[in-house]
């Protein structure tokens, strides 16, 4: 296969999942509840810090991407879906490239579908007492193609640090891509919960941080960035997971925690940031997740977000970043931890003629950490009751455009699709 890598440089002073619940739930409005999880494979070593990460594409091509230990102890990064890993080897990245340099990466990855067969991973490390954080950047060929061969990189480190990146492509070549992060250390975004609290004291608490991003050209060759200094969008993003990226057409649209509010940004080739469309109705939010309902962005967006610290709710916002998100929905409010929101747009069926938004999370208390989920209509009303799936400890779950949820089973070791019932 062949795979090229890049550090992104980060100049300026200045983007994870078990899901739970085996049996039979009744599920309405679908026609078939017929609940049930299937396990896929085996995730293989899992190193001590993980971060996983599932994304996907408004709920397409959900990939699952954790920090994996190889026999030498040296880490890499694996990344499966629901057919299995992405190429036949413990590692699918990053595998041998700690050893040059780098000491604490690969952490946070965070991996997209990139180019005609390929895959690309952005993910952070660093490479001395000097240099807190630098994005690293692979691209991973169809297998067949050339060896694995570390091919580029460019810009210094920073004393800042760099934490959470996200990546996804400029157009459909996967040729430019666009890579966002937090300049912030990554000791104070590595536990979501803590780093939202600051407790215990020795866990620094989340900080309002600028958001940059950055262009990688040839990014399925030999890529490069466009310019040393990355670009800043917002100094004031109070987030503890990865800004959401979202592409649409040759265009990225971004969204992450500004200020009080959540702002949502198109970006284009040129990285040109116009002012955000805020969304109000989402003040306090620490985490936040995009889906459209047509691919070339002329539809609908929905944006879930995790509002406030422990005990979280969980917000949904329906409309476009051109003319407004006036439609703000409850999606759940309790007195535990409720973080780790995804959404996906599931297809028209016979139940749900217009489509809808599938919105998951993470339940968290000291007996349960388990998914659980709920589908709204096109507009943002509430199409039935929650969906609890408690049964299986979890740490995250990914809403699926087929009305699945997909993630990885820790006591099994297993990458599992959990069926809702819903995917007539």
């Amino acid at each position: 296969m062949r795979s090229v890598r890049l550090l992104v440089a980060v100049p300026l002073a200045c983007a994870a999942c078990t899901v739970t619940g085996l049996g039979n739930y009744d599920v309405q409005p679908c026609p078939s509840q017929t609940g049930g999880t299937t396990h896929s494979f085996g995730a293989g070593t899992i190193a001590a810090n993980p971060d996983f990460t599932f994304t996907s594409a408004s709920g397409t091509g959900a990939i699952g991407t954790f920090v994996s230990a190889t026999a030498s102890n040296a880490p890499c990064v694996q990344a499966l879906n629901s057919r299995g890993p992405l190429v036949a080897s413990s590692c699918a990245f990053f595998d041998g490239m700690m050893g040059a340099g780098t000491t604490l990466g690969p952490r946070q990855p965070w991996a997209v579908p990139l180019g005609p067969a390929g895959s690309a991973v952005a993910a952070v490390a660093t490479s001395g007492v000097m240099c807190l954080g630098q994005v690293v950047f692979e691209y991973v060929g169809p297998t067949g193609a050339a060896p694995d061969a570390f091919q580029g990189q460019a810009g210094v480190c920073s004393p800042t640090g760099a934490a959470l990146p996200s990546l996804a492509p400029l157009d459909a070549s996967g040729t430019p891509a666009l890579v966002a992060w937090y300049q912030t250390s990554i000791d104070s975004r590595t536990d979501p919960l803590q780093s939202c609290t600051g407790m215990p004291p020795s866990v620094p608490a989340a900080k309002a941080e600028p958001l940059v991003v950055a262009k990688v050209i040839n990014a399925t060759t030999t890529p490069s960035i466009v310019t040393a200094m990355p670009v800043l969008v917002t100094m004031q993003s109070i987030s503890i997971r990865p800004p959401a990226t979202l592409s649409v057409g040759s265009e990225v649209v971004l969204a992450a925690p500004d200020g009080n509010d959540v702002g949502v940004w198109t970006l284009d080739a040129s990285l040109t940031v116009p002012q955000p469309t805020t969304i109000p109705g989402l003040a306090g939010a620490r985490a936040v997740s995009i889906a459209a309902d047509k691919p070339d962005g002329t539809g609908n967006f929905a944006v879930v977000a995790e509002i406030g610290c422990e005990p979280q709710s969980i917000m949904l916002a329906i409309g476009r970043p051109q003319g407004g998100f006036s439609k703000t929905t409850m999606v759940a409010k309790g007195t535990n931890a409720l973080i780790q929101p995804t959404v996906a747009w599931v297809q028209a069926s016979p139940a749900v003629p217009e489509g809808s938004w599938l919105v998951s999370w993470i339940f968290v208390n000291g007996k349960s950490t388990h998914a659980q989920a709920m589908r709204f209509d096109a507009n943002g009303a509430a199409i039935g009751a929650m969906i609890d799936l408690p049964g299986v400890t979890a740490t995250a779950a990914i809403a699926q455009s087929d009305g699945t949820l997909l993630g990885y089973e820790p006591g099994s070791g297993s990458i599992a699709t959990v069926s809702l019932g819903c995917a007539d």
